[in-house]
């Protein structure tokens, strides 16, 4: 951490200094744990106030004031950015698969133009597959292992590959569709898919063989929404499927389906933990359960944040959440509270992946933007 001078002063005891001597030592601990002596005049360590903005917010009104200023101009250089750029290329990543343990990374561009990049080390490390192009990707799913991955594309087929991507099988029986969405179980096995198009709502898609063999679950009287997303539980016994209006439940691996009592809205995303206790919903608002979808939250206090992507973590403990302008929101405690992170990019976020339980996550950015890590 850098330790530039703020030009504001404070007297300590007699000897003049810049405010960056006390913002350096917040800056390089913990937050809350490294009194500054400095007291603010609700009698509070100013640690209370720096804290929140070394830790990766970005920084907002403190409501004190130096000089009439806000103090959040004077913090700005000392918040800690989580965020390193990956060595991939850049492009329109839509969507990133990772394995449980965030080793094995498959990173899909929209772009008929560009190819898949895989990594096995973390993202240090990005091959180009140079064996498939002239795809324009939507979705991909992943095993927990990072072995067997399976990704869709507008307007041609499912594709698979049993090898964390090195090589890829076109699933000729899955059909030429404008599939919307795909998803996983963790071993692999048991995957859902949709397509939708504005000439027809489209279906799911249910396999139970890794992409294989594929069947089309008749869902006309439940729905003619258009289908948009689809997410599974870790058995794949329970799986989620959004239109552009309801958020529907299936039980059975996918034979059949039942609205549930999600509010309606127009969602576009849906994910859910391992066990399917939390489910995050994405329309104009994020919408949250933590209790199996018995009961919603709309989280109106972030807002309409023209929102583009979520991920979640296999507990369902970690969700990030991206926007069209660049912004990553985090939340560590499904969805209570989120932070605002200092985002590496203002291009629209693509594709989020949210590792097992480590709290690591891999954004890709649209717009020819780049693939980042964040690690608290």
């Amino acid at each position: 951490m850098s330790n530039p001078q703020t030009f504001y002063t404070i007297n300590n005891n007699g000897t003049i200094q810049d405010l960056s001597a006390i913002f350096q030592p917040i800056s390089l601990g913990t937050p809350y744990t490294l009194s500054t002596g400095f007291r603010m005049s609700n009698g509070q360590d100013l640690n209370t106030i720096f804290a929140k903005y070394v830790s990766g917010n970005k920084a907002t009104s403190t409501n004190y004031y130096v000089n009439g200023q806000d103090l959040n101009a004077i913090f700005a250089p000392y918040q800690k950015n989580n965020w390193i750029q990956t060595s991939a290329p850049a492009s329109i990543w839509i969507s990133i698969s990772s394995s449980s343990d965030g080793v094995h990374l498959a990173a899909f561009p929209n772009n008929e133009f560009a190819y898949i990049n895989i990594s096995s080390d973390s993202a240090t490390t990005w091959t180009q597959v140079t064996s498939l192009y002239g795809y324009a990707w939507i979705q991909a799913a992943s095993s927990s292992d990072g072995t067997k991955l399976a990704a869709c594309t507008y307007g041609s087929y499912i594709f698979t590959s049993t090898n964390s991507g090195t090589t890829w099988t076109q699933q000729t029986n899955s059909g030429i569709r404008y599939w919307k969405s795909i998803a996983s179980s963790s071993d692999g096995t048991k995957l859902i898919a949709c397509d939708s198009d504005i000439l027809s709502p489209g279906h799911i898609y249910i396999s139970n063989n890794s992409g294989f063999n594929w069947s089309q679950i008749n869902t006309s009287s439940i729905s003619n929404g258009l289908w948009y997303g689809v997410a599974s539980t870790s058995t794949g016994q329970t799986m989620y499927a959004v239109t552009n209006q309801y958020l529907y439940v299936s039980i059975d691996y996918g034979s059949s389906w039942t609205l549930t009592n999600a509010p309606s809205n127009n969602y576009s995303q849906v994910v859910t933990s391992y066990n399917g206790d939390v489910i995050v919903l994405r329309s104009n608002y994020l919408v949250v359960s933590t209790n199996y979808g018995q009961s919603w939250t709309t989280l109106s206090n972030l807002g309409d944040l023209s929102w583009t992507s979520i991920g979640i973590s296999n507990d369902g403990t970690t969700i990030a959440a991206g926007t069209f302008y660049g912004d990553i929101y985090i939340s560590n405690n499904k969805g209570e509270t989120w932070v605002k992170t200092i985002s590496p990019s203002t291009n629209p976020v693509g594709g989020i992946a949210c590792t097992g339980n480590n709290s690591i996550i891999y954004v890709g950015y649209t717009n020819n933007g780049f693939i980042y890590k964040y690690s608290p």
